[in-house]
């Protein structure tokens, strides 16, 4: 079973090889990705895609501490993420 982070860079794989996936998931990520792994993301879930270049770069901080508000939402949102995993790993079995 592949790992959230593999399917991550799996994706980032793609998009750097596929331009028209690339664009797709640039301009509608959540969309893109329920639409390539048939899944569908829980209402509230982000996914944010941001492109480097020459003149910047994105960072990606951890978040600040957590309420139990916020754990509940980080727990969701790694379920769906899980999900996500599970149904790229089942994609990538079939092809």
């Amino acid at each position: 079973m592949k790992t959230v982070e593999e399917v991550r860079e799996e994706i980032i794989k793609k998009a750097s090889e596929n331009e028209a996936f690339r664009a797709e998931l640039v301009a509608n990520p959540k969309t893109t990705i329920e639409k390539e792994l048939g899944v569908t993301i829980p209402e509230g879930f982000k996914i944010g895609v941001h492109e480097d270049n020459i003149m910047s770069i994105n960072l990606v901080l951890p978040p600040a501490e957590l309420s139990e508000e916020d754990l509940s939402v980080v727990v969701a949102g790694a379920q769906a993420w899980q999900e996500f995993a599970n149904a790229w790993n089942s994609l990538n079995q079939n092809s």
